[in-house]
């Protein structure tokens, strides 16, 4: 069976309230809702379910973040438990927990809105010790304040050097310095844009996200939806992974689906590579349904759809 791994994810949880319409409302605009539906969300919920879904048997997932103690946040840590995530989150007494608004026309696109809630709360000090120092995979998002982001990425990096760091930068934080974003890339293995997010890093840097990765040595993932996957390595390699060709639903959990497969099989012991050719497929399985999670595959359902 091997040594126990250990996936951690440090980021936001939420509630989605959805609705689908024929096409985005422009400014000053009203448009006519189908339908509307409240499902599980937060970036960092998302990608945890999606790695306990795929994870292997000897993989233990954990969940680190913080609810309002309402009805709401309540639900979202048992739907964390219902689907095998351990969850080391806190229930904030000043914060209602966090809620997005999504719409989604009838393509299966979506425009979202987040009122974070207590996710801007959590801290760095809520992962244990004892959990930074077995850590396996650290997989982090922008939906929490990126200062303790920064704060999560170097203690586990201190704690646990041989740790693999994956950093999200969904959506680029508003909070996010030219300095945290320099200490969290120098600790990092593994960082995953899609092209509008590598153009606002690019900005803030002034340097090409390659460029960086090649003289701090990590992976650099942009997602490109329909069209899959980019993968420029430390040595300067640019790889091309496609994405499964479907009809989506709903893309809402697609890149979330993807960052948490990712990070499943890269605990693991896979090669970037083969991690993110089998995580491009998991993504674009996950649109198949309305709610971010409602879709998102199992281990079988992507091995065998990447093989198949």
């Amino acid at each position: 069976m091997g040594d126990r791994i250990m996936l951690t994810v440090f980021g936001s949880i939420n509630i989605d309230q959805v609705v689908r319409v024929k096409a985005f409302v422009a400014a000053g605009e009203t448009v006519i809702g189908e339908r509307v539906g409240e499902f599980h969300g937060g970036k960092g919920a998302n990608q945890v379910v999606a790695a306990a879904r795929v994870a292997a048997d000897r993989t233990e997932i954990l969940m680190v973040g913080c609810v309002g103690a309402d009805e709401l946040g309540a639900n979202a840590l048992t739907n964390l438990r219902e689907n095998g995530v351990k969850a080391e989150c806190e229930a904030r007494e000043d914060s209602a927990t966090g809620t997005a608004w999504i719409t989604i026309d009838e393509t299966g696109e979506n425009a979202i809105t987040v009122l974070p809630g207590a996710n801007a709360k959590l801290a760095a000090e809520r992962i244990p010790y004892s959990v930074m120092a077995a850590t396996t995979v650290l997989l982090c998002q922008g939906e929490v304040q990126f200062r303790e982001t920064a704060r999560a990425v170097a203690r586990v990096r201190e704690l646990r050097s041989e740790a693999t760091i994956i950093v999200n930068l969904a959506p680029v934080p508003s909070d996010m310095t030219g300095g945290d974003l320099e200490s969290v890339l120098i600790a990092l293995d593994v960082l995953i844009v899609n092209s509008r997010e590598a153009d606002q890093v690019e900005a803030l840097t002034e340097r090409q996200l390659s460029e960086i990765g090649r003289e701090l040595s990590f992976s650099t993932v942009v997602t490109r939806g329909s069209e899959g996957a980019l993968i420029y390595d430390p040595q300067g390699g640019a790889r091309t992974v496609p994405s499964l060709s479907t009809q989506p639903v709903d893309t809402t959990g697609a890149g979330d689906t993807f960052c948490g497969t990712l990070a499943a099989l890269l605990a693991e012991g896979m090669s970037l590579h083969r991690s993110v050719y089998y995580a491009c497929r998991a993504g674009s399985l996950a649109c198949g349904q309305v709610g971010a999670q409602a879709a998102m595959p199992s281990r079988a359902e992507v091995l065998d759809e990447a093989d198949g």
